[in-house]
Formats: C-alpha cells, structure tokens, sequence
C-alpha cells in the first residue's frame, strides 16, 4: 500500500537537520520500499506492508530518533486518503483565486469542529479559512509569511499535531503518490 509521511519542522533555520538521502536510507532500513522524498522539508512517498498508519508513524518517529537522535513530529497518511483531501480544497476550485498563496495544515486527527471558530481570532479580513477532516485549508493572500494562522497557532488551537504544506507541494506530493 502506498503512504506519505510529512516530518514536521525539519532542516527549518538550521534546526533538526536530516539529509534526504539518509532519510531514505533509514526508511530502507527500518523495512519500507519504493521510498521518494520532495524537496528538503520533510515529505516521503513509500510503500508498505502495513495497514496501520498510527504503527508506521510510530516506526518512522522511532527509526528517526534513532538513526539521528531527533524527536520530529510524524504525520502519516495512506494515498486514498491524502488524495481525498487535496481534492477537498474548496479554494482549488475557485478560478479567481492565486494558486500561489494556497496553503493545507494537515493535522493527526480529526477536527474537533467546536474549536474552528478559535481560528477566526486571528484571521485577517482578506484570509480564508475551511475545515474539513484532516486539514485546515488556508487562502492567504498575503503570503503564509505575514500571516497569524501559522502552524504553531493553529495546532495550539485545534489542539491537534499539525503541519503545512504549500499547495504546490501538496499537488507534487500527489503526483508522486499515484
């Protein structure tokens, strides 16, 4: 079966550096196959035996820890699923808006829905925000960078494990997910 893992906050400001190559050789090691990485922030494409993504997130959280003694957040999806919720963004339909300032926080669980108005506390009147699942999906059209809807405040008030992708990535790890 084929997954994607997206490691959190890796080779950011000079922190928790992890070369891809010895990524892909660690996920070798620890047993899965076909191993792809994208770019240097995290995201493996891979093949597995398994059917639990809670029991590879822990082999690849473990496999980390000990091939480069770093705890990294892991989030891990199988391909039907991370397909289903990059075809959830509403915002990709919509032909007016800047695929550019396109951006999915992909989360450990489920939304909890009675925390999704916390995120409006920070908003901007130009940003957009939908809730769906797995995924917090994010039009800035200002820029990730200048927005108060960053991972940190978004994880802190979902309180839920999470990550964010660009949408460039996240329709490049899809094609690689096929």
């Amino acid at each position: 079966m084929k997954y994607l893992a997206i490691l959190r906050g890796i080779n950011v400001s000079g922190k928790n550096i992890i070369k891809m190559d010895a990524l892909r050789t660690m996920m070798e090691k620890i047993d899965f196959q076909n191993i792809t990485t994208y770019i240097q922030s995290g995201n493996i494409c891979f093949e597995s035996n398994l059917e639990s993504t809670f029991k590879i997130t822990e082999i690849i959280k473990n496999g980390i820890q000990v091939h480069f003694n770093l705890n990294v957040p892991v989030l891990v999806f199988n391909a039907k699923e991370f397909d289903s919720i990059i075809k959830g963004n509403p915002f990709a339909k919509q032909s007016d808006l800047d695929v550019k300032f396109m951006h999915i926080t992909f989360l450990e669980n489920e939304i909890d829905r009675d925390l999704i108005p916390h995120l409006e506390e920070k908003r901007a009147e130009s940003e957009q925000v939908f809730c769906q699942g797995k995924a917090v999906y994010l039009y800035l059209p200002t820029g990730y960078g200048n927005t108060k809807l960053s991972n940190n405040f978004i994880e802190k008030k979902l309180k839920n494990l999470a990550t964010t992708r660009n949408w460039k990535t996240c329709l490049e790890l899809q094609s690689l997910n096929q």
